[in-house]
């Protein structure tokens, strides 16, 4: 036997042009071992084994086994993880522990890129674990994958009809969609009229006025862009259904027009900064705004 390597040692010469071969390549022969055609090399670097047919020594550069494994430890510890143990049915692959506990398996090659930060890595368990709580936010169960195979969807239970679908993920996350069996139409379903205020990148802050079903849903995942995240929610004032408050919300936008239409902010200083064309205003409006949604609370309290 080798070392620890319980490989057996096979009978035969050591031929010198091996040797010659094996030096110029950073390994000596331990012994030819298992059949005529392998040979076991020790690395000078490590001195660890690795068994190697012969055609590759003659042929190409070896590689040490010991010094490889020991360099996937290193660049799973760069990129944040611990080197459990390689994968015995491919060997490009191998498994982690990460900081959250659980198990990955994941490409060697795509741990490199991560260890230098040119990937990002995420937990499986986890994000379906992320995934789940953000249905159950809206009232549905996570089912599985999509079984129209398509990446970006997932299957998922109506709570409320047990009806299925398959959703988005972005639409789950921000709940703008409607179930397909009992879901309401926009202009039946409750809605409300909201009030936000920005900060633009030249300091100055305007308010925006505007109806939605889902409020909080509109500022965080469709007014603002990638280049502002100044937004905030100022009030809300819920109706019935959406038509009730879009009819509200265009009175409210000819009343600030025909009563103080110098706080209407022209469109070139938001744009590429707040995901609309019109109904922005200068803080100067907020009074006015103030009352109207004072009024209309007023109305359907009555």
């Amino acid at each position: 036997m080798i070392d620890d390597r319980n490989e057996p040692v096979f009978p035969g010469a050591i031929l010198p042009h091996w040797s010659a071969m094996a030096s110029q390549k950073g390994f000596s022969i331990a012994a030819r071992v298992v059949d005529r055609l392998h040979l076991a090399l020790r690395c000078d670097a490590c001195g660890g084994l690795t068994k190697t047919r012969l055609s590759v020594l003659m042929n190409y550069q070896p590689t040490c086994a010991p010094c490889l494994h020991a360099k996937h430890i290193a660049t799973a510890a760069a990129a944040g993880l611990t080197m459990l143990r390689r994968d015995p049915s491919n060997r490009h692959y191998g498994y982690y522990a990460a900081s959250c506990g659980h198990e990955l398996r994941r490409q060697f090659a795509l741990i490199d890129q991560a260890s230098r930060g040119d990937k990002a890595l995420r937990c499986d368990t986890c994000l379906q674990t992320k995934h789940m709580a953000k249905a159950a936010a809206h009232g549905w169960t996570l089912l599985g994958c999509d079984p129209d195979k398509r990446v970006n969807y997932r299957h998922y239970c109506h709570d409320a009809c047990g009806a299925e679908q398959s959703v988005t993920l972005g639409n789950m996350t921000t709940g703008r969609f409607a179930c397909a069996q009992c879901g309401e139409v926009w202009s039946a379903a409750p809605s409300a009229i909201y009030l936000m205020r920005f900060q633009l990148v030249d300091g100055r802050p305007v308010v925006k006025l505007g109806f939605s079903r889902n409020p909080a849903s509109r500022l965080n995942h469709q007014l603002q862009s990638g280049r502002t995240r100044t937004g905030e929610l100022l009030r809300v004032v819920h109706l019935p259904t959406g038509a009730a408050a879009l009819h509200a919300e265009q009175g409210m936008h000819q009343r600030i027009k025909a009563t103080i239409p110098c706080t209407i902010v022209p469109q070139e200083r938001y744009v590429g900064q707040i995901k609309v064309k019109s109904e922005i205003y200068t803080p100067d409006a907020l009074a006015l705004i103030t009352t109207l949604l004072d009024d209309l609370a007023a109305r359907l309290a009555a």
